[in-house]
């Protein structure tokens, strides 16, 4: 029996791309005796679907004019920051 997390995991990855049939059967059986995982895929679904709504929308959203926009200095800054960051996490 699959582990609600391997199917947590299953169920993400449907919303990509097509499961092979042996994982869409094991899903399914999984399904039909966790409220859970049922639960869990309801609330994938609505987020997928609010996902696609929220792409096709044309509302813009609002700018706020009072913020200042960032100095030239402090866009450099923090570039080389986020540089130096990349490089340390190649390391690590």
């Amino acid at each position: 029996m699959l582990s609600c997390k391997k199917v947590a995991l299953d169920m993400t990855e449907s919303l990509d791309q097509e499961l092979s049939l042996s994982k869409r059967i094991r899903l399914a059986v999984h399904l039909t005796i966790c409220r859970e995982c049922r639960h869990m895929k309801g609330q994938l679904l609505l987020l997928k679907e609010a996902t696609h709504q929220a792409g096709n929308s044309e509302v813009a959203l609002p700018i706020n004019d009072d913020v200042p926009a960032m100095s030239s200095d402090f866009q450099e800054r923090l570039n080389e920051a986020v540089e130096n960051f990349e490089d340390d996490s190649d390391e690590g």
